[in-house]
C-alpha cells in the first residue's frame, strides 16, 4: 500500500516540476532574448553615432573651407576692384591729357 502511494507522490512532483518549468522556461528564453537584444541595439546605436559624429565633422570641415573660400573671394574681389579702379583713373588721366 505504500508503493503505490510513493509512485503517486513522484508522479504528482514531476507534474508539479514539469508545470513549474513550462512556466519558467520560457521565461527564462524571453529573459536571455531580451538580455541580448539590448547588448544588439546598444552595439547599433553605438555605430550609429559613430557615423553621426563623423557626418558632423565632415560638415563642419566643409563649412570651415567653405567660410575659407569665401573670404578669399571676397580679398581676391576687393583687389581686382583696387586694380581695376586705378586702371580706370589711369586711363581717365590720359584722356584727360588729350582732350
Amino acid at each position: 500500500m505504500n508503493e503505490p502511494l510513493n509512485i503517486i507522490l513522484w508522479g504528482v512532483a514531476i507534474f508539479v516540476v514539469l508545470m513549474v518549468l513550462s512556466y519558467l522556461l520560457p521565461m527564462l528564453i524571453l529573459g536571455i532574448v531580451g538580455i541580448a537584444n539590448v547588448f544588439l541595439l546598444t552595439k547599433e546605436h553605438l555605430a550609429h553615432r559613430k557615423k553621426y559624429k563623423k557626418a558632423v565633422k565632415q560638415t563642419r570641415n566643409k563649412q570651415t573651407e567653405f567660410e575659407e573660400r569665401r573670404k578669399r573671394n571676397l580679398e581676391n574681389m576687393k583687389l581686382e576692384r583696387k586694380k581695376f579702379d586705378s586702371t580706370k583713373e589711369r586711363v581717365e588721366s590720359e584722356l584727360n591729357k588729350h582732350f
